[in-house]
């Protein structure tokens, strides 16, 4: 079986699926053997992921078009298709019973150390506010309450299967996220990213999920296409086999 992915850049995730045999190209270059091919299977990757880059909803649909012949990772076929699933307002309808309230910037008085701001399609992790500092903002952004995190995981369901193990995340609040290290999954974690799993009837997802005092949880995004270069770092690449190797 022939696999490829197509991605914004050649980071570091990325990579790791070319060492397990996937042919990797770019939105913005595309090989026309690609075309030729025949591949079994494609994975379109983030096209957010570039903060500079705005990507080009008609080349990708294009692009698509010509790929219809595939099946895609997460029965994705259009650019509509991915700013449905990164959209984090339609995120907290479909999961509002699981998420922080959330509120569209026209519908609540923004405070201050009760609230953050968040662009409802963003780029790794920018755009979070956590003060509006005289900005102006529109209903592309969201209001969530702002919670006492204790810890930040990042959890991974693969084909609806909850990856025991989870990377550990420092707070966007204190600056750049970063992975300080991994643990095993409660039970009640694992059960409640199977539910968040199923809803989101994706094929590969990273549940960020916050833990809160006396062990309550809150989910604070499902990313689409994740990065999990450190937790193969950590792990291995033994959890998340099934997606490399499909």
């Amino acid at each position: 079986m022939k696999k490829i992915i197509i991605t914004t850049r050649k980071d570091t995730s990325a990579e790791i699926f070319r060492k397990n045999g996937w042919g990797v190209f770019l939105y913005d270059s595309i090989n026309n053997s690609i075309f030729e091919q025949k591949n079994n299977i494609v994975y379109y990757r983030d096209p957010f992921n570039d903060v500079y880059r705005r990507p080009d909803e008609q080349k990708i649909n294009s692009l698509m078009n010509k790929l219809n012949y595939l099946r895609s990772i997460d029965s994705i076929s259009s650019f509509e298709d991915l700013v449905s699933i990164e959209d984090k307002w339609l995120q907290a309808k479909k999961f509002e019973k699981y998420m922080p309230k959330t509120k569209l910037f026209s519908q609540i008085n923004f405070i201050p150390g009760k609230h953050i701001a968040k662009k409802r399609i963003s780029q790794r992790a920018k755009d979070i506010l956590f003060e509006l500092n005289n900005q102006k903002l529109d209903d592309n952004w969201i209001v969530q309450e702002l919670l006492d995190i204790k810890e930040e995981l990042r959890v991974y369901s693969v084909f609806g299967d909850v990856v025991p193990d989870a990377t550990i995340k420092t707070s966007k609040q204190n600056g750049k996220v970063k992975v300080v290290g991994g643990r095993k999954l409660r039970e009640d974690e694992i059960e409640m990213c199977k539910i968040i799993a199923k809803k989101s009837k994706l094929d590969f997802i990273g549940i960020d999920l916050a833990i809160l005092d006396n062990d309550k949880m809150r989910v604070l995004e499902v990313n689409r296409s994740p990065q999990f270069s450190r937790f193969v770092e950590i792990f291995g690449e033994k959890p998340l086999e099934k997606i490399l190797k499909i």
